[in-house]
């Protein structure tokens, strides 16, 4: 181990970059944009479509839309690659991920779960329409237009009721303590991310199409093209924007598979930690092409993320 990665720190020692996160949006029309330093929206991609989700792994983007076409966005140059098409539904109206695995909700209330190659592995009807998603220690959170929030095991059908909001859930996002709804009358539910006991709401002027976490502050972006910035705490509002356009949809990631360490600096230390995860088997960190096996590949994939900095 001490002698790889003293080779791959030889190697990389002349390209230590800065890697961050950084706040993407999606738009009625079709396009991926970045907030840049002054969160003013630049456009990264184009999937196309009416986008109604986004989300991201650790080194891409994708999203699904109004006809069922999931696509993947590479965060770094925005081409676009196709990857799954939903045939259950006219829509698909939630995304979210578990490692390289996709899980897709359409408009008829079947989840589907995709594996790395775009491959459709499992199909469960959720009981209900499903509005929102993600995962969480490998059981799914739903939000439903019925007002109700739900958790499951990873393909279980018998979701069982967490929480419910004053309206359509159309977004989630958890934290270590606290789970996030934004509901379609712009109210913001606080819930404890352990057992979903209600704890305060917060009001905004969009119908939250999007929540999110960004440097410590709330995120909620609405389809009247507005972000407002919250304080997580107490709600108050620390500042707002608009872009120009209908927001369906809003994720913060850090989008560079080199910065394993996620202290946005690339060094010696992600070196030492993808040495580690390679000679340890550890798919999750090591598997850097996402192919589902670790190889040679998988070292010249960290090699290239490493030398290029971060998107």
């Amino acid at each position: 181990m001490t002698r790889i990665t003293t080779c791959l720190a030889l190697a990389l020692s002349a390209s230590t970059a800065a890697s961050a996160p950084k706040v993407y949006l999606s738009s009625i029309d079709g396009d991926i944009y970045v907030l840049d330093a002054t969160s003013t929206p630049v456009l990264l991609g184009s999937p196309g479509g009416v986008i109604n989700a986004i989300g991201a792994t650790n080194a891409e983007l994708y999203t699904v839309d109004h006809s069922g076409t999931v696509t993947f966005t590479d965060p770094s140059d925005g081409s676009v690659a196709p990857f799954a098409q939903l045939w259950h539904g006219i829509a698909g109206n939630a995304i979210t991920n578990n490692g390289r695995s996709i899980y897709v909700a359409d408009a008829g209330g079947n989840i589907i779960y995709f594996d790395e190659n775009g491959d459709e592995e499992q199909t469960y009807y959720a009981g209900l329409e499903v509005s929102a998603m993600l995962v969480n220690d490998g059981n799914l959170v739903i939000g439903s237009p019925n007002t109700f929030i739900l958790t499951a095991p990873v393909g279980d059908p018998n979701f069982q009721f967490i929480s419910a909001c004053g309206g359509i859930v159309n977004s989630l996002v958890l934290t270590d303590t606290h789970l996030f709804a934004g509901d379609a009358n712009g109210t913001v539910y606080r819930f404890a991310a352990d057992g979903g006991q209600y704890e305060t709401t917060f009001s905004t002027t969009t119908n939250a199409t999007g929540v999110a976490l960004f440097n410590g502050e709330l995120l909620v972006a609405g389809s009247n093209g507005v972000i407002e910035r919250l304080d997580p705490t107490d709600g108050t509002q620390l500042g707002m924007s608009t872009v120009g356009f209908s927001i369906t949809g809003i994720v913060v990631a850090n989008l560079c598979p080199a910065d394993l360490t996620e202290d946005d600096t690339l060094d010696v230390d992600d070196v030492d930690a993808f040495v580690g995860a390679f000679l340890g088997a550890d798919m999750a960190s090591a598997d850097c092409d996402l192919s589902g096996e670790l190889s040679i590949d998988d070292i010249d994939c960290f090699v290239s993320s490493f030398v290029a900095g971060c998107p």
